[in-house]
């Protein structure tokens, strides 16, 4: 029974030649709405319950980052 050869990937392309698409990022609109919407989920600290938004907003926020 023979194997397959593998599937040919893309090459993979170094950081610094995509500096310019890695800056612009965050002036796309769907990425520009989920920073200000965690932006003002940080207003949440001046509501009686917020501490606990705060935790939500900041696990949010990590997630989104990763």
């Amino acid at each position: 029974m023979s194997v397959p050869p593998p599937a040919q990937s893309a090459p993979i392309v170094p950081f610094w030649d995509r500096l310019r698409e890695i800056t612009r990022y965050p002036a796309h609109s769907s990425s520009m709405i989920t920073i200000v919407v965690l932006a003002l989920g940080n207003l949440a600290v001046f509501l009686p319950f917020g501490r606990f938004l705060i935790l939500l907003v900041t696990v949010a926020a990590y997630r989104y980052a990763f």
